[in-house]
């Protein structure tokens, strides 16, 4: 799974299984702590999801930028994020499933509803990822054609940067948010700079 604009690179042959328990450990963290905080089960799902969303929102963002990231600060660091880039797109798909799993049982304990809008959004979200973790590997390159196969990427990585920061930009806009503001206004912010970092990187790739 790529997360970047750009046609497939050849991805480094060695799978850093860390990486996926360490998004593994974070998401199942997350929810045993939220549990544990919270003595009310309602509660303590309601803010596993919520922030098991915000967790995979960051590891997105790495993926997402990982060649800007290199463009601007070359580094081993951040050529080591741009050689693993289809990992930590799957990656995310990981700590996003896992966050689904927090909001449908928040969802079926406390009864609460979600608009057709956001279930369409959202919905559409999900498929979006599944399709680009099941297309990540050689053969789906091979099959699709890097064309293809590039702007199907292409265009999860922005349906999928539209949902988080659509999302974002509706709390903050609340007359009355659930969390403070500025957890919003923060997150918000993240998401609207990946989107200039990302258009800079091209602007300058052309230029030079």
């Amino acid at each position: 799974m790529s997360v970047q604009a750009t046609a497939p690179l050849a991805p480094s042959r060695k799978i850093p299984w860390n990486l996926f328990i360490f998004v593994a450990l974070g998401g199942t963290g997350i929810v045993y702590g939220s549990l544990s905080i919270w003595s009310d089960p309602v509660e303590g799902w309601l803010h596993a999801a919520r922030y098991t969303a915000r967790f995979s929102f960051f590891v997105f963002l790495t993926a997402f930028l990982a060649s800007s990231l290199v463009y601007w600060l070359p580094s081993a660091p951040t050529r080591w994020l741009r050689a693993k880039r289809r990992y930590l797109g799957l990656s995310f798909a990981l700590a996003h499933f896992v966050h689904l799993g927090a909001l449908v049982t928040y969802l079926n304990l406390s009864g609460d509803t979600r608009s057709l809008l956001t279930l369409i959004g959202g919905g559409g979200a999900y498929v979006m990822i599944a399709l680009m973790a099941l297309t990540s590997n050689d053969w789906s390159v091979r099959t699709l054609g890097p064309k293809t196969w590039g702007w199907l990427h292409w265009l999860g990585a922005w349906d999928i940067w539209f949902i988080f920061t659509f999302s974002y930009f509706g709390r903050v806009t609340k007359d009355t948010p659930q969390e403070p503001r500025i957890i919003y206004i923060t997150l918000l912010t993240l998401a609207v700079s990946a989107l200039v970092i990302r258009i800079a990187t091209r602007v300058a790739k052309r230029q030079s």
